[in-house]
């Protein structure tokens, strides 16, 4: 279990990068959609993963953080895609 700061998320490949609290970036797998659904860039989270690296559990811990960039999200509603979440 570790924790840190959601850099980066790829809703097509189910990917999601975190920036630890020591400042490395460490790339993840997610099991399925309804994990993602729930992450923003900037939310603070720890997270319970498996020998492979895929998030089995996931935890917000902190709020939005403005700080992080921005970054492009693939369109919602193509094969293998999660669906956007709702603001």
């Amino acid at each position: 279990m570790f924790q840190g700061t959601v850099h980066t998320i790829d809703r097509a490949t189910l990917h999601v990068t975190i920036r630890t609290d020591f400042g490395r970036l460490v790339p993840v797998a997610v099991e399925n959609c309804d994990i993602i659904q729930r992450l923003r860039l900037g939310d603070h989270v720890r997270l319970d993963i498996d020998a492979q690296g895929v998030v089995r559990a996931l935890e917000k811990t902190g709020a939005y953080r403005a700080t992080v960039p921005n970054t492009s999200i693939p369109p919602a509603r193509q094969p293998g895609r999660c669906p956007e979440a709702s603001t």
